[in-house]
């Protein structure tokens, strides 16, 4: 990032932990007050198990929400990315969606319909994350608005970074990959489009906006509801991957690798060319194509040979990372 030409000071932090969340605080105000936040940590159903999902993916954004909000400075702005992913999910009662939003967050584990037993699987888990991090947008952009300050979410759908690699080679790998296949605009995005929304919302022409969840997922969700993603009559969950043969339960890296996911200001990177994407799409745009998993695994290689280039290192969204403070 420095070789970029950004000035930057990089921080490890265990985004499940409140202690460390407020430790890597107190290091960014060591610089000037926080005047931006981009939370885009978070583990994937196919990189943790239930309880480490909702440790990290839900908890620990509730906590960095609240404890980020009491010392951001006027003006200032917070984007928290979470997923496309729990738009499919059946509806909550409203009183579960007001648990979700105004929950004391050390209670937020204990509620009754957040037990293992009451979890499906890994997908469920992080659908419910997903949710209750819209709904704790909704309501700490109530408390952010009394320091000046607005914040909003992104839902992206698939988005061309490491952590999807590991869901197309997943359990569930066949169905993101049919699902960027019929979406409207037929192919996954990049991190450069995820970001476009984000700027807007961390700019003046985004002003007025806060509490606000925008869906950015080349449709797909539309497709699911009213097109050739819709699912068959009684079917709420993607069926796990017969060609992969992998277990729910099994996972490829250790949880804790990906805890320090956190990105704590705002850098336009270009981690994809449009020709990379492109080339990494085209198996799919097809109807009779049945893709090929091996050229989302030669991605990777190309991020990396595209990071290399530009001097750009974990900067995209969902990356694993580190927190970054944009400084005054």
């Amino acid at each position: 990032m420095n070789e970029a030409g950004f000035d930057v000071t990089p921080v490890e932090m265990d985004l499940s932990s409140r202690e460390s969340i407020q430790a890597l605080i107190a290091e960014g105000q060591k610089y000037g007050k926080i005047k931006i936040l981009v939370n885009a940590a978070g583990v994937s159903p196919s990189q943790a198990p239930i309880e480490a999902i909702l440790k990290v993916d839900l908890y620990g954004t509730a906590v960095l929400l609240e404890e980020v909000g009491k010392v951001i400075a006027p003006c200032g702005v917070g984007v928290t990315i979470s997923s496309q992913s729990c738009w499919r999910m059946p509806a909550l009662t409203a009183e579960q969606g007001e648990k979700l939003a105004t929950t004391p967050t050390e209670e937020l584990l204990s509620l009754d319909f957040l037990q293992p037993e009451t979890i499906r699987d890994t997908l469920h888990a992080y659908q419910m994350a997903k949710r209750c991090n819209e709904k704790r947008i909704t309501a700490q952009a109530v408390e952010w608005g009394k320091r000046g300050a607005c914040l909003n979410d992104i839902a992206p759908g698939i988005i061309v970074t490491p952590l999807a690699l590991d869901e197309f080679n997943g359990p569930r790998g066949d169905f993101y990959k049919n699902m960027f296949a019929k979406c409207p605009a037929g192919r996954p995005g990049t991190a450069d489009e995820a970001a476009n929304v984000a700027e807007l919302l961390m700019s003046d022409k985004g002003a007025f906006i806060t509490g606000s969840t925008f869906l950015i997922d080349g449709g797909a969700t539309a497709s699911y509801f009213y097109g050739p993603l819709r699912p068959e009559k009684g079917m709420i969950f993607p069926p796990l991957s017969q060609k992969s043969g992998r277990a729910a339960g099994a996972f490829r890296w250790p949880c804790r690798f990906f805890y320090s996911n956190l990105l704590l200001a705002f850098c336009l990177d270009r981690l994809h060319t449009e020709e990379e994407v492109d080339e990494v799409a085209e198996p799919y745009n097809s109807e009779n194509s049945a893709g090929n998993v091996e050229r989302f695994s030669q991605h990777q290689e190309k991020a990396d040979g595209h990071q290399q280039r530009h001097g750009h290192q974990d900067a995209g969204l969902g990356l694993r990372g580190h927190a970054r403070f944009l400084h005054e």
